[in-house]
This record gives C-alpha cells, sequence and structure tokens, in this order.
C-alpha cells in the first residue's frame, strides 16, 4: 500500500482518515495556542507553577498534532511542508525540555 490515502480508507466510525488526520493536527495546533495563552494570563498573577504546567501542556499537545501534518503532507507528496513541519521538531522538543526545567 502506498502512502497515499485513498478517500474510501476511513476509521470505523466512517471518517475519512484523511479527515482524522486534519482533526487530530489542527487540535494539537489549536490547543498549542489556547494553552501558551493560558500560560501567560496565570504568569501575570505570578502563578509560576500554573504557568509552568500550561507551558508543558502546550509543548506536548503540538507535539501530538505535528505527526498527522507531516503524515498528510507526505500522503500528498508534498516534501517541502512535509520538511518544513518536520524540521519544527526539534524547536518544539527544546520547548517541551526548557518548559519541564522551567522555574523561578
Amino acid at each position: 500500500m502506498s502512502l497515499a490515502f485513498k478517500t474510501h480508507l476511513s476509521t470505523k466510525g466512517g471518517l475519512p482518515l484523511s479527515e482524522l488526520l486534519q482533526w487530530l493536527g489542527g487540535g494539537g495546533y489549536l490547543l498549542n495556542k489556547v494553552f501558551l495563552s493560558f500560560s501567560e494570563h496565570v504568569l501575570i498573577k505570578k502563578d509560576f507553577s500554573g504557568a509552568r504546567y500550561w507551558r508543558i501542556a502546550s509543548w506536548a499537545v503540538y507535539l501530538i498534532g505535528l505527526p498527522p501534518w507531516v503524515i498528510i503532507f507526505i500522503s500528498q507528496r508534498n516534501w517541502i511542508a512535509a520538511s518544513v513541519e518536520a524540521s519544527g521538531l526539534p524547536a518544539m522538543l527544546l520547548g517541551l525540555v526548557t518548559a519541564f526545567g522551567w522555574s523561578h
């Protein structure tokens, strides 16, 4: 089977696999932005442990949302977009590591 997703492939519930991947990837990116916003708002209130929690959550959901987008781009043979997305992985991992070690 090739990497290209056929339209007839679907999950058990009938949702096409490409749509499922789009929901997972988009949801991860959206939650990343929401959680980073929560972190900034909590940080304004000088709650450093709460800010750390939201930063860790934001980087973790971003990393969960990254592979679906890379899979989608590879399946469409869009190598440049796939490599651009995949190249963000080291920065995201460093963000997560920094968030784990972050304290004031």
